[in-house]
């Protein structure tokens, strides 16, 4: 890399001598040998996050859709969980054998991840459904995350259907109340929500407590879909969040969204007691101190991520995704050219590994001789050009970088 500042001597004689190699990217790949450090470095713990420094990178795309197929196939793990819609996800999972790869895509995650490596993922996931280890898709956000909107208009149905038997005039109401309310979430008119914000309020309030009154009920009139009244409760709570996020200033906002994520990934923890999750998101919303983090552009505060690590301490094992050089976007569609890195940054020193893509555990690494760069505060770049200060072992178990990286292609 023409330019490429120097990096402590010592820093970069470690991670020359302690990084894994990482062969390919390619989801077909036959032998995955490359990937077996995974292994000894995740152990047995029950949570994997999967995160990026920026959103719109194809390889970062196709790292984690290798990276999951190898922890499905080779480490037992059964969920999937996208920064995404609760609801969506869940009604895509239920109906993944009627959908095409693509459908299946569009119709659950965030279009940022609209893409060829995704689609390819959910191939994979769909072709896992008629084996003896399926894999469940599940979604952990507040926000709705449908490109075509279906499962939204879907929700209407859905509720009034459960509720008919016990209520039918008290079903009908929810179900009007519901579908004027997505018309404008969807598309994220907090004008419309911050005006009707009292309404709204009372009304999913007022059903969160006939779901909590007539749960019992509910699931045992749902004997082949006994998650579907539990979901529902939680997707109605996760309304409330939303309108208050919709309702409230910036910073505050990413404070009742990140908290409502890492309450819904709790949710569906002990929904499926027996299970081993994988987490798909941002880096930002992973970290594990990010009160910790400086950062020119979004704020230090509690996330997912921590609020996990709290809970879960000795289950989680969380990976940040970093690029070394290309381009990404904004999501404005904005081509963006990620900057060179600064004079000893992470960036920097996994650049003297030169490896198109690696990895380096940082939980067994020692407290010394060339590892000072993992306890002290270190430049990195967020989205590629936005720099901030972290200090590494107290944000990630691991790191995997790409070197080059170019925007996706969507589907």
């Amino acid at each position: 890399m023409v330019g490429c500042p120097k990096v402590d001597e010592a820093w970069r004689d470690w991670l020359v001598a302690n990084h894994h190699r990482i062969g390919t990217l390619d989801l077909t790949a036959t032998d995955d040998t490359d990937l077996a450090f995974l292994q000894t470095a995740i152990g047995n713990r029950r949570i994997v996050m999967l995160g990026e420094s920026s959103h719109l990178v194809n390889e970062f795309d196709q790292a984690k859709a290798r990276v999951i197929r190898y922890l499905h196939e080779r480490m037992g793990f059964d969920v999937l969980v996208f920064e995404s819609s609760l609801y969506s996800c869940f009604r895509v999972n239920e109906e993944m054998a009627n959908l095409t790869p693509r459908d299946a895509m569009h119709d659950s995650v965030y279009h940022i991840w609209g893409c060829q490596p995704t689609e390819d993922l959910f191939g994979y996931l769909k072709g896992t459904k008629s084996t003896a280890h399926p894999m469940i898709l599940g979604g952990v956000d507040p926000q709705e995350s449908s490109i075509t909107g279906n499962p939204l208009q879907d929700s209407s149905q859905q509720l009034q259907a459960l509720i008919a038997p016990l209520d039918p005039t008290y079903a009908t109401s929810v179900a009007s109340n519901e579908q004027a309310f997505l018309q404008q979430a969807n598309t994220y008119n907090s004008d419309w929500v911050f005006a009707n914000r009292d309404v709204l309020t009372q009304e999913y309030t007022q059903l969160l407590a006939w779901l909590d009154t007539h749960m019992d009920v509910l699931v045992a009139a749902n004997p082949s879909r006994p998650l579907w009244p539990k979901l529902a409760r939680q997707f109605i709570w996760s309304r409330l969040q939303l309108i208050a996020e919709m309702c409230t200033d910036l910073n505050p906002s990413y404070l009742i969204r990140d908290r409502a994520m890492a309450a819904n990934l709790d949710f569906l923890l002990q929904a499926y007691p027996d299970k081993k999750f994988i987490v798909w998101a941002h880096n930002y919303h992973i970290e594990k101190d990010r009160e910790g983090v400086q950062s020119e552009d979004l704020p230090g505060m509690v996330n997912m991520g921590e609020i996990i690590h709290q809970e879960h301490p000795d289950d989680a094992y969380v990976i940040g995704l970093y690029m070394l050089r290309g381009t990404t976007q904004y999501l404005d569609g904005t081509e963006v050219k990620i900057h060179l890195p600064l004079p000893d940054s992470l960036e920097a020193l996994l650049y003297t590994a030169r490896r198109n893509q690696g990895f380096v555990d940082l939980l067994s690494a020692p407290t010394e001789g060339g590892t000072q760069w993992l306890d002290q505060s270190v430049p990195t770049w967020e989205w590629g050009v936005t720099p901030e200060h972290q200090i590494l072992r107290q944000q990630y178990d691991g790191i995997l970088w790409v070197d080059t990286v170019h925007p996706p292609i969507y589907q």
